[in-house]
């Protein structure tokens, strides 16, 4: 059989993978031309890191936002950004608790 502890990282895992954070997020305008609004709802306080990487995956916009409301919007500008898709992550502490993608025309 597998070992006990074995048993509970990959529960541990799946419960990660799944909604444990409570957390949603979107993209308004998608598509965007000259910035976007990432509205997020999270029951997670504290320092929460916002990335934006291109389809190659490279890092095009990082930011720190020191989160104290449920719901927050963090506004960036894509005006310099070359046009195609763009994905966003959010991370809090180790843990990649959501994400996403949108359109720059």
């Amino acid at each position: 059989g597998v070992p006990e502890n074995e048993l509970l990282v990959k529960r541990a895992a799946n419960s990660i993978n799944g909604n444990l954070f409570e957390t949603t997020s979107e993209v308004i305008p998608n598509p965007a031309t000259e910035s976007i609004t990432l509205n997020v709802n999270s029951k997670i306080d504290g320092d929460l890191l916002i990335t934006i990487s291109d389809l190659n995956g490279k890092t095009v916009y990082k930011q720190t936002i020191n989160k104290t409301n449920e719901s927050i919007q963090v506004l960036v500008n894509v005006k310099e950004f070359a046009k195609g898709t763009y994905f966003y992550g959010i991370r809090a502490g180790l843990y990649d608790i959501n994400g996403g993608k949108f359109i720059k025309e």
